[in-house]
Order: C-alpha cells, then structure tokens, then sequence
C-alpha cells in the first residue's frame, strides 16, 4: 500500500517551460477542489506524506484548506512551486510550526535570459528570486530546497545555478528531465549523466549541500531513458493524484 502521495491541484501556472508536460495543460487549466481532495485522502488512511504540486499550486484559491486539512490528519506536506507568484509568507509560516514540512522551489536557471528563453516568460525572475530570500528567513533547515531539472537547455548553466544555491545556504536537488508528451526539450546524454555524477560529487566534497543520484534507481523511465540501473526489489509506490482528481501510479503516465 502506498503511503505517500503527489496532488496536482491546479494545471495553472505562469510558465510555459520547454522540459515540462504541464505546459500543454496549462493552456486549459483544470483545478482539483478542496472537497474532492478530502475524499481521496479520506478512502486512503495509509497516506502518510502528501506532496503538493500543479502547476503552480500558489495559484489555487483554497490552498490553505488544503494544507489545514492536511496539518488536521497529521500527514507530512511538501510543496514544489516556482515561486514566480505571490506567496502567502504567515501561512507558510504558520503550516511549516505545526508539521514536518518541506517547500521545494524549481530554479531551472540563475540567470535572467537563461531563465526567461527556458520558461517563455518575462519580468518573472526576479519574484522568485525575492520570493527566495523571503523563504530562507521564515522556513527552518531542512524546510527549504531548490530543485533543478536537468536537460540541454540548461545543461551547461549548472554553475551558475549551484552558485545560487551556495549563496543563499540552501540544498540543491538535481533530477534528469524524463522525455514525455507534451515537453518540447532534448534530454542529455547517458555519458553527460555520469560526467555530471563525478562533477558534483567533487561539489560535495567541497561542501556545497547538492543531492543528485545516477546510481540505483526506482524509477522505471529513468531506466529505459538513461540507462540507469533498476533497485532490485524495489518499485516506485507513490500515488499521483492529477487535477481532474484521477489517480494514477505514476505522474509521466497521467
């Protein structure tokens, strides 16, 4: 039985970023109510951690009844956003005292031209870098992290990108981008991934606070897009909830 799961609550987002499949729903978004969100966690007791994400999930109007209901079932929270719109600071705050939480900010690139060609916007770096700062004085250690997906487009802007990180003390998670309909990106190569493996490695050692794993994994599309090898015994087990409130196994097969 699976105890953790993802809820895509809303497909609204103000990016349109080139190795996302949300990009394609977000032209007709679709929202997951706060009541229909409360029924799926209610028939399924073994939930234990419920992430959080869309779309951009500051964009839904009840998300404090969301993260209320989950603090009132004791559940772990974690939230993935980008942190290009306004946030409600007090109820991050006020969410992060009451249950272990964790908020994941994805920072496809430092630096604004980079950021605006992979994100198709404007005038929005500079909010989640403000947004950032804003997070590391209210959010504990251990609360906060930046996520970067890994792809061509930013491949060779990784630098900049752990620069940031280590200026603002905050962990840096490194995933592979996973190919799937609707993303318009070129994955990097199976001997770029172990470059990348030995590169921060050696940041490690340094003491940037970096997570990046091409070793073992759990995840079947890592498998067959990288060649990465599979955990014997061992199989992904979270539930992933999409905004029209239909569940699936994964998130790629939604």
């Amino acid at each position: 039985m699976s105890t953790r799961a993802t809820f895509a609550i809303t497909d609204r987002c103000p990016l349109r970023c080139t190795f996302c499949f949300n990009s394609k729903r977000a032209k007709n978004p679709m929202q997951l109510e706060s009541r229909k969100f409360k029924s799926i966690l209610d028939a399924r007791p073994g939930i234990k951690k419920v992430k959080i994400s869309g779309g951009e999930p500051f964009l839904h109007p009840e998300l404090r009844k969301i993260l209320e209901f989950c603090v009132d079932k004791k559940l772990q929270i974690g939230i993935s956003t980008s942190a290009t719109v306004n946030i409600d600071l007090a109820m991050i705050s006020s969410i992060a005292s009451q249950t272990s939480f964790n908020l994941q900010v994805h920072v496809p690139a430092a630096s604004e031209s980079v950021f605006n060609s992979i994100t198709n916007s404007h005038s929005l770096f500079g909010k989640m870098i403000s947004n950032l700062h804003s997070l590391t004085d209210i959010l504990g250690k251990g609360q906060l992290q930046m996520r970067t997906t890994i792809f061509r487009g930013n491949y060779t802007h990784l630098q900049s990108i752990l620069d940031l990180a280590h200026l603002l003390q905050i962990p840096l998670h490194i995933a592979l981008m996973i190919p799937v309909l609707g993303n318009q990106a070129e994955k990097i190569t199976s001997e770029e991934v172990a470059n990348l493996s030995f590169f921060l490695a050696a940041q490690r050692i340094q003491g940037l606070n970096v997570q990046f794993s091409s070793g073992e994994t759990i995840c079947r599309l890592l498998v067959q897009e990288y060649g990465l090898p599979k955990k014997k015994g061992a199989d992904c087990k979270n539930t992933y909830v999409d905004s029209r409130g239909n569940i699936h196994a994964c998130e790629f097969d939604s």
